[in-house]
């Protein structure tokens, strides 16, 4: 007998187009967020999406950056960010890729930005990122084994390009000028570039001392520091730098710091940092702690206990704390704190305070009404230029970025980041997550492009009915992945809920053509295996998190007792009513009559010993010589199987007939996903995704 659901569980939502709130993607490929599913005008499908035509090329889309930018600079209208080996320049305003190449991004003026690659230094045009000038990299300032040079930078002002390394440190102007050319060995020092003169700490001319490096003027020398002071790091006014000294506290035990000093860049003590700070953290710490320092400002940040803080203190009279700032943190992904010029990005849940040292006062700027987006503490980056005009990232890469002192801002989407989930069918149908909360579906066949987009999704996993015509989605209650809620089953052509499983911790979630049936397990502890239809009826319960395979059509579904194991069986059922019991693991549905089961062997530890593909009668068709194990994606497996008509099945990177198991291709990439006939790959320095004929 079948049950229905309670109302609690089970929510459908039988929408027509008409009751559906359409948001079109903009041509920028910004969309607002709307924290609600919503779909696309019919007809309004965005050709550019992440700020990157859809479809041309070869690519099916370009994400931008896929990991917090390790550079990130912002000048007026425009965005320059960085990977080790990679840039990207951005349209801040719009959400435009301007221009992307490889090489290692230095800095960014309202008029050049500069890029380090393997043979020489480029001055780019901040307008359209064409070439202005290259300059080659001096004799001994490239030793041929890396991919850039990384040690340099531009001017706090963006008047001048300086590089330093085992042979010396030179610096020129941005038309090409030679301006500071110095020998020696700069590996170890600390340069920070003020208009006008370089400052260097730790150089060939003093270890203990700064040298000041000036166009056209004999380097001048700084008092030292006291003994045992060692180096910490520059303001960001570079008008001051902080050492610590430390004692010896005995065998095995670590060095106890007793004293923080900021000198000036003349060497002149100034004064004391607050000693619960416990020294040097980089650019990109692991230590969950930061610091910096902006005129007689010192700034501490970090996790501490169920918050993040940030302290300022004043180091000269009166010294001690001025400013506490706190921040409730649940320890995920809600939070993060990064340097931003010369301010202090908070992110938070919806918000961004941007604390501010310039003008010697500490100004807060206070933004809510930000779109969602998750953070990771010390890799999260920011960045802002002297007009508070800034730009964050989420932990995938996702940028954000804002004009103006407004507390309702307005801002605009650099990129779409990393997918968080990835799906296909073998309609032509894929579907990508990302973190900003949106979920876009694609045509991937011979001229891809944009289907569909659902705002407002936390995603986690995903899986098309074989036809593509419905997008399950796995789905947390906000984008920090803080607690799950349930699922949800759109339609893939407008991207309209007709759905809803309010079911705590749902996966293993399928669905078959037409939504004819729906199948998942769900629980928090003990879990239960369901299939169900948009009605509300229930076909069957179990109580098991393994997955329940739906055929196609939806008459049939199968589940294995003891998977992978030498006494598994697979239960094949239509409706509830047994049909076939078939020794094995089953691996998923071929069509509507016949699927693959996969056996193991030996003892104590199974092993995959052979593949057989049955029918409905449980008739043996075929034994494929599959050289592993195998599960096809509907069941949510990013890395999975897929099938290529019912013919042939794609493995991660090899292509097999499904009847015999010979091999008839390999790739030299992964597989995302088989979408009809084109295969979904990523490629290249920026994480593209590809597509491409089998």
């Amino acid at each position: 007998m079948s049950t229905s659901f309670a109302s609690s569980s089970w929510r459908p939502l039988l929408l027509c187009a008409a009751s559906v709130t359409f948001v079109a993607c903009a041509a920028d490929g910004h969309t607002p967020v709307a924290g609600e599913q919503s779909a696309l005008e019919p007809g309004a499908a965005p050709t550019t999406l992440c700020g990157a035509p859809v479809g041309q090329e070869g690519t099916l889309f370009r994400p931008g950056e896929t990991s917090p930018p390790y550079k990130m600079h912002r000048v007026g209208n425009r965005t320059l960010t960085g990977q080790l080996s990679s840039y990207i320049l951005w349209d801040a305003k719009t959400g435009t890729q301007v221009a992307r190449g490889a090489g290692f991004a230095y800095g960014l003026t309202e008029e050049r930005f500069v890029v380090g690659t393997l043979w020489s230094i480029e001055i780019r045009s901040a307008i359209d990122g064409s070439l202005v000038q290259s300059i080659d990299y001096p004799g001994g300032m490239n030793d041929g084994t890396r991919t850039t040079y990384y040690k340099g930078g531009l001017a706090s002002d963006g008047s001048y390009l300086w590089l330093a390394n085992i042979e010396g440190l030179r610096a020129w102007s941005l038309s090409g000028e030679p301006l500071i050319s110095q020998t020696g060995d700069y590996t170890l020092a600390e340069p920070v570039a003020a208009p006008g003169e370089l400052r260097v700490f730790g150089g060939p001319a003093g270890r203990d001392q700064v040298e000041i490096l000036s166009p056209g003027k004999p380097p001048v020398l700084s008092a030292p520091v006291q003994p045992g002071d060692a180096f910490e790091g520059w303001f960001s006014d570079g008008e001051s730098f902080v050492t610590t000294a430390r004692t010896d506290a005995g065998p095995g035990q670590p060095p106890t710091i007793v004293r923080h000093t900021v000198y000036s860049k003349l060497g002149v003590a100034i004064g004391d940092a607050p000693l619960q700070w416990q020294g040097r953290d980089s650019e990109r710490p692991d230590a969950q702690q930061m610091w910096g320092g902006d005129g007689h400002y010192f700034w501490m940040a970090g996790e501490n206990g169920p918050s993040v803080q940030l302290n300022v203190f004043s180091i000269r009279a009166p010294a001690g704390l001025v400013e506490h700032y706190e921040y409730p943190s649940s320890g995920s992904m809600d939070s993060a704190i990064a340097r931003a010029g010369r301010s202090v990005a908070l992110m938070g849940d919806g918000f961004v305070d941007l604390v501010s040292f310039a003008g010697g006062q500490v100004q807060r700027q206070q933004v809510a009404s930000l779109p969602r987006m998750p953070y990771e503490l010390g890799k999260s980056t920011a960045t802002s230029d002297e007009a508070g005009r800034w730009c964050i990232s989420g932990w995938q890469g996702t940028l954000y970025c804002y004009d103006g002192a407004s507390a309702s801002p307005s801002g605009t989407f650099l990129g779409c980041g990393r997918p968080l989930s990835v799906a296909s069918s073998t309609s032509g149908r894929f579907a990508a997550a990302f973190e900003n909360g949106r979920v876009v579906i694609f045509d991937a066949r011979e001229t891809p492009k944009v289907v569909s987009v659902i705002e407002g999704v936390a995603a986690d996993q995903m899986g098309f009915s074989r036809d593509g015509e419905y997008l399950g989605v796995e789905t947390w209650r906000d984008v920090f992945h803080s607690k799950s809620a349930g699922a949800s089953l759109f339609a893939s052509v407008d991207g309209h809920r007709v759905g809803q499983w309010d079911e705590p911790y749902v996966s293993e979630f399928d669905v078959s053509n037409g939504a004819r049936r729906i199948a998942f397990s769900s629980g928090d502890g003990a879990r239960t295996q369901r299939v169900t239809d948009l009605a509300g009826t229930t076909y069957y319960t179990g109580e098991s998190s393994l997955p329940i395979f739906l055929s196609p059509d939806g008459a049939h579904f199968a589940r294995t007792e003891s998977p992978k194991t030498t006494t598994a069986v697979i239960h094949i059922q239509a409706d509830g009513a047994p049909v076939q019991q078939i020794p094995g693991t089953f691996a998923g549905w071929i069509d509507n009559e016949r699927f693959l089961v996969q056996t193991y062997e030996g003892s104590p530890w199974p092993h995959y010993a052979t593949s057989v593909i049955y029918n409905l009668r449980g008739e043996q068709l075929a034994t494929p010589a599959l050289p592993s194990p195998v599960i096809f994606p509907e069941q949510f497996s990013t890395y999975g199987a897929w099938l290529v008509n019912g013919e042939q099945l794609v493995n991660h990177n090899e292509l097999f007939d499904l009847t015999t198991g010979a091999l008839l291709k390999s790739y030299p990439d992964m597989t995302q996903g088989i979408a009809g006939n084109r295969r979904i790959t990523t490629g290249g320095a920026f994480g593209d995704f590809l597509v491409g004929d089998l």
